[in-house]
């Protein structure tokens, strides 16, 4: 909060096999812009030296190893107007895509803004 306005909300994930930092930007009271950044391990954390071996596996959990995937969200009133990938060639996105995601990353954040604090 911000002189009582609401301007970011952070949140962070934890699987077995991945990790996900998300970060809301609000202006103006509306969704403006999110940075998703997914930690994709190499294997899951209870992976450990022993389940290697039983496995007859090369690798036990690393997090240097992990796959790092970022995502980069701009919103205008309401709506998806631009995405950006670390793991995209740089063409800009479909139209059905962007709705889709627009979608996923709408529900995610209204499921949090009706958990926030009231403004003081």
């Amino acid at each position: 909060y911000q002189n009582g306005q609401l301007e970011k909300i952070v949140t962070r994930h934890y699987g077995e096999s991945f990790q996900l930092l998300t970060e809301y930007f609000l202006l103006n009271g509306q969704l403006s812009f999110v940075f998703e950044k997914r930690y994709k391990y190499n294997r899951p954390l209870y992976y450990d030296t022993t389940a290697m071996k039983e496995n007859n596996d090369s690798e036990a959990f690393d997090f240097d190893k992990s796959e790092i995937i970022e995502n980069r969200s701009y919103f205008e009133n309401e709506k998806l107007l631009h995405q950006i990938s670390n793991q995209d060639c740089g063409s800009p996105y479909a139209d059905y895509y962007l709705l889709k995601e627009q979608k996923r990353i709408k529900e995610d954040f209204d499921r949090l803004i009706k958990h926030k604090k009231p403004n003081r």
